[in-house]
């Protein structure tokens, strides 16, 4: 899981997308979220996760904030800093 904060004084509408990346390339989504996340919101936990076939993974994280009544997008990016393997 990780934790958003919304500290603006604004709500803005959050997409959270997770993907899981094979040794071949092949993108898992792991986790999706569409909500409002309200202003003043604190450690907001979003979790994920799946089931994955065996093989090394490398974790995407893409958050990307809306804010609609000034039309403004924010957007960030994570990814794991090391491949990760599911237990057998």
């Amino acid at each position: 899981s990780i934790k958003v904060s919304n500290t603006t004084g604004r709500d803005f509408d959050l997409t959270f997308d997770v993907l899981a990346v094979n040794e071949i390339g092949r993108a898992t989504a792991i986790g999706y979220q569409h909500f409002t996340l309200k202003k003043n919101a604190q450690n907001m936990e979003l979790p994920f996760g799946d089931i994955l076939p065996p093989g090394s993974y490398v974790v995407n994280i893409d958050v990307v904030a809306e804010e609609p009544e000034s039309r403004m997008i924010f957007r960030t990016r994570m990814a794991a800093q090391q491949t990760i393997a599911p237990p057998l």
